[in-house]
């Protein structure tokens, strides 16, 4: 049987706000990209990127849009689970006591992810756009260990919070 889980709201401290005003402004920047450089394509765009940054695949240029529609559900699915957090699973039981702090560092863990996302899409986006007229080639090298670094450090850090928890 489910175990129900508190409802409380989460109020939003001033970090959260600027994870959330920088998610709006990438989720913005990255419908923008392709839309105001969309006519500067050529018919063949990369569209995959191999460990070392080059670009091995390629694809239509109707395919950058794939970044903002990809971007724009990601960022719908992560709202609704931040305006829901007692409807996620965790790692420990959710009380009466300890809803508030587990909520918490849920909620941060989501606007993280939803940030870095955004950020992701439109960086790939540009990058894309920038290979594809010849402005740039590929993502270099130190993009994937950059963002993997970037991702799992402070993923750690708020799941090894969310076991801290009582």
């Amino acid at each position: 049987m489910k175990a129900n889980k508190p409802v409380i709201a989460i109020e939003p401290d001033m970090s959260d706000r600027l994870m959330d005003a920088l998610a709006y402004g990438a989720l913005s920047l990255l419908f923008l990209l392709p839309l105001s450089r969309f006519a500067e394509l050529p018919e063949t765009i990369p569209i995959h990127f191999n460990g070392s940054g080059e670009a091995d695949g390629f694809g239509s240029r109707y395919l950058i849009w794939m970044f903002p529609v990809l971007g724009g559900l990601m960022f719908l699915v992560f709202t609704y689970m931040l305006w829901n957090p007692h409807k996620l699973n965790y790692s420990r039981p959710v009380t009466l006591e300890n809803a508030e702090a587990i909520y918490q560092i849920g909620s941060r863990i989501l606007r993280f992810l939803r940030l870095t996302i955004s950020v992701l899409l439109a960086y790939l986006a540009f990058v894309v756009i920038s290979t594809a007229t010849g402005a740039q080639s590929g993502t270099g090298k130190w993009f994937l260990p950059v963002l993997l670094v970037g991702l799992y450090v402070p993923l750690g850090y708020w799941v090894f919070r969310l076991f801290r928890v009582k």
